[in-house]
């Protein structure tokens, strides 16, 4: 079940990069202190994406984090130097981070970015802002599915040994 859940956020990222004339369509998600970000799903053309964590304070997405606002950028005076999960040259015409919001908790961003000079127009942000909703909802049932696989494992693991519990003769085999 979690792995259908992945390959649903990769047909998220992949459709929204196709629709989009994307170069890279890429849903970070911030680690437990908040500081690093790191890709949970990843759709690219470019061969320059790195996949280390990423500062949370780095570039553009500085600016989604701290603000916990969308941010469309156009044709950036430091190219992808700006955009911090490209780790060489790479050329960035437009670049949107969406912060990705549950219950007004910061869980990550969604970053697209394209090689021409054309501005994200206001229909693809909202485009990208319910994405965000969908993906969110996706990463919860993740959750739920983690915490039902867990509590099986604990459930397995007490009826096993209430089992032995139960067969043993002598106080010796209780210990």
């Amino acid at each position: 079940a979690v792995e259908t859940i992945h390959q649903g956020l990769f047909f998220v990222l992949e459709l929204l990069k196709k629709s989009l004339d994307l170069q890279t369509c890429v849903l970070l998600w911030l680690d437990s202190s908040g500081q690093r970000l790191r890709i949970k799903e990843l759709v690219t053309d470019s061969t320059m994406v790195k996949e280390v964590p990423i500062s949370s304070q780095a570039g553009a997405l500085g600016g989604v984090i701290k603000n916990r606002i969308l941010l469309n950028l156009r044709q950036t005076r430091q190219g992808a130097r700006q955009i911090p999960y490209y780790d060489g040259p790479e050329q960035v015409g437009a670049f949107i981070g969406v912060p990705v919001l549950e219950d007004n908790h910061l869980r990550g961003v969604l970053c697209a970015d394209r090689r021409e000079d054309r501005p994200f127009s206001p229909a693809e942000e909202s485009l990208l802002v319910e994405a965000t909703r969908q993906i969110l909802r996706a990463i919860q049932s993740e959750r739920v599915f983690r915490a039902v696989e867990r509590a099986k494992y604990e459930h397995e693991r007490f009826y096993r040994a209430s089992s032995r519990l139960n067969s043993a003769l002598t106080l010796a085999q209780v210990y």
